[in-house]
């Protein structure tokens, strides 16, 4: 009857303690039993509570990331918390959790697409001022060279050797 009890109604106390004390006296050793499912249930709860911990310190760090505009470790870190819950074979309750670092994780991404077309932008902006600069650089090393080349075109010319000034012009 403790038995069909016990599978009617699993998580009653008084419905185990009575169940385990008929077995002890009917020597079944359900003590042991009880002591061993004890142990079990206290290493899922320890197992459950870690998994919470490591969930939420990845999930915090991601937000520090994202604060700093670290968008790619913050994906590796909301990445973390995707695996660790998808993976963890019970249900510890943070579905909403998983989400959320979902949603995180793809705007990390789509923030980190972003800074880089930004970047990539920046660097051709730069890219296209020093290219400026040079062929400013160049034009007036030209223009300085020409005027020089006048100065002495027109000094042979002033000095009547009109052949050389021909020739420099």
């Amino acid at each position: 009857e403790l038995e069909k009890a016990r599978k009617l109604n699993p998580s009653s106390g008084k419905i185990r303690d009575l169940y385990n004390e008929v077995s002890r006296i009917m020597n079944r050793r359900p003590g042991e039993w009880g002591a061993t499912l004890d142990w079990a249930s206290t290493q899922l709860s320890v197992k459950i509570a870690q998994t919470r911990i490591e969930v939420e310190n990845h999930f915090q760090q991601g937000e520090r990331f994202m604060a700093d505009n670290q968008f790619e470790d913050a994906e590796r870190e909301y990445n973390a918390v995707i695996q660790k819950l998808k993976w963890v074979p019970y249900d510890i309750g943070m579905n909403d959790q998983l989400d959320s670092a979902k949603k995180r994780a793809a705007d990390a991404r789509e923030k980190q697409k972003r800074q880089a077309d930004e970047l990539d932008k920046l660097r051709h902006e730069m890219a296209l001022k020093q290219a400026e600069a040079l062929e400013n650089q160049e034009r007036s090393r030209l223009k300085e060279r020409i005027r020089e080349l006048m100065e002495i075109a027109l000094e042979h010319f002033d000095n009547r050797r009109f052949q050389k000034s021909e020739m420099v012009c």
